[in-house]
């Protein structure tokens, strides 16, 4: 079978009966049978290198899984991709599970939807609560999960004829406990439940085949109430190697740690992280957040993975907050 796009990356990834070929201009997939043997990260390349929130780079194919590295809000893209030492983000459970702990709000509810072209849709949902104990120490619970889907690809055989449509699915679902160990000092775990499948249908017959595997986040911080400063680091996606049909895949796993600090009655706060995974070198990060008025947020922010790539390194976003609200 063959399918194509255009304006996709850079990229490559070849086995014996299945080939995958990605250049600067084209994605192309082969293969011998009318079922799908090729690497689950092959239609995530269709979007991943085209998405504002992107906060990782492929490289050359070499790892499952990719859309791990998407950061899921806004407000954190915005701010150049800073979430690790950030608690005010509803999505924090994905950044840093110990933050989960440091929460302003008791309940807090997230949620994001994404829609690319080609029919690639993303969405994402947090949900967390803190409380504290007698002993005067604080839990924090969360939940999330983020789904992507591709759009149908018209699929045809070694000779042409047309013989199905494709689609693409990827599920990332986690648990999160997070605990202040003393008082300024955080600790947080969250086990994620990492699925992606291939969707076949119209054909002359119909078939789903998929890879699931189990990851660990582990993450503290680390509270500077006097200096108004959040220190966080955390370890994302250990885990076992992936294995889709022949071929196994390491997760992307990926060290995080940063910063952030507030001034002038909170209206002004900066974000400055370091991050490095097994595919790219160290890159670093920031981001600025401003209220000039009430309710009202300006942000900025720089990511140097994105000036390493076809992408300008500059991010940029708006926040409003309406009531117990949040729109970023």
């Amino acid at each position: 079978m063959k399918t194509s796009t255009r304006n996709v990356g850079r990229g490559v990834r070849a086995s014996q009966q299945n080939e995958l070929r990605i250049t600067n201009n084209q994605l192309q997939i082969s293969s011998d049978q009318t079922h799908i043997k090729t690497a689950p990260t092959a239609f995530l390349l269709l979007f991943l290198l085209a998405s504002p929130c992107w906060a990782g780079n492929t490289g050359h194919g070499t790892n499952s899984a990719d859309f791990l590295r998407i950061t899921p809000d806004s407000k954190i893209a915005a701010l150049g991709n800073t979430g690790v030492a950030n608690p005010d983000s509803d999505f924090s459970i994905f950044h840093n599970p110990s933050l989960l702990s440091q929460s302003p709000s008791r309940l807090r509810l997230g949620g994001a939807q994404t829609e690319w072209l080609l029919g690639v849709k993303a969405s994402h949902y947090a949900v967390s609560f803190s409380w504290d104990t007698q002993e005067q120490k604080t839990w924090g619970l969360g939940f999330f999960i983020s789904d992507w889907r591709t759009g149908a690809f018209k699929a045809t055989d070694q000779y042409g004829n047309f013989s199905g449509q494709v689609e693409y699915q990827a599920q990332d679902i986690g648990l999160a406990i997070s605990h202040n160990v003393t008082r300024p000092w955080h600790f947080g775990l969250c086990l994620k439940k990492i699925s992606q499948f291939f969707n076949e249908s119209g054909g002359a017959s119909a078939a789903k085949t998929g890879a699931s595997v189990l990851a660990l986040d582990v993450g503290t911080s680390y509270v500077l109430a006097s200096k108004n400063l959040v220190f966080g680091a955390v370890i994302q996606n250990m885990g076992k190697k992936t294995s889709f049909i022949e071929q196994s895949d390491e997760l992307p796993l990926t060290l995080r740690a940063g910063v952030r600090g507030k001034i002038s009655d909170d209206r002004f706060s900066w974000n400055v992280e370091a991050v490095h995974d097994q595919e790219n070198a160290l890159s670093v990060k920031s981001g600025l957040s401003y209220e000039p008025f009430t309710r009202i947020s300006l942000r900025a922010g720089y990511d140097t993975l994105f000036s390493q790539s076809n992408y300008v390194g500059f991010t940029t976003g708006l926040g409003f907050q309406l009531k117990n609200f949040n729109i970023d």
